[in-house]
This record gives structure tokens, C-alpha cells and sequence, in this order.
């Protein structure tokens, strides 16, 4: 993954915005996840969902708590799947 930019911030929300890695290692089907230290799942919002995503470059993390200090890690990945004939 490459250069990861904060687009947009405000007291409850923040966009995150990146270019995928120069080297997929072969593989064009590179996913992102977004990992948040601080975050409560409970209450925090990801637009697209934080769940593992591959069509976007971006993110959008809505409903922030001001007096608390985020740490937000986007972690690029490649799905693998193991096929068994039985």
C-alpha cells in the first residue's frame, strides 16, 4: 500500500484515502482492512464497512469521540484459499 493520506477531519470523523501496493505479488486481488486501537465497534462507524473491502481506496470512520487519541492502521492483504476434491 502506498501513500496513505488523511483527506478530511473533523471532531467526529475522518477519511483515509491510499493507492494500492506497487507489488501484488502477482495476485490483482488485494484486500484492505482498517484496524482502529480506540475504536468501539459498538459505535464507531466504517464507510465502506470495516470488514475486509477490495473495491475501494478509501475509507470514511464516522462517529469519533473527541478527547480520545485514534490510531488508525490500513493493512493490505491477499486472500488464500486452499480447493480439496473429494
Amino acid at each position: 500500500m502506498r501513500g496513505l493520506t488523511v483527506d478530511s477531519v473533523d471532531e467526529t470523523t475522518v477519511t483515509l484515502s491510499w493507492r494500492g501496493p506497487v507489488d501484488g505479488g502477482g495476485r490483482s486481488d488485494v484486500w484492505f482492512r482498517v484496524d482502529c486501537d480506540a475504536c468501539n465497534e459498538k459505535f464507531v462507524l466504517y464507510r465502506p464497512r470495516q470488514a475486509h473491502f477490495n473495491d475501494t481506496s478509501y475509507v470514511v470512520v464516522i462517529l469519533l469521540y473527541t478527547p480520545i487519541s485514534y490510531v488508525l492502521i490500513v493493512i493490505p492483504f491477499v486472500w488464500i484459499f486452499d480447493s480439496y476434491k473429494c
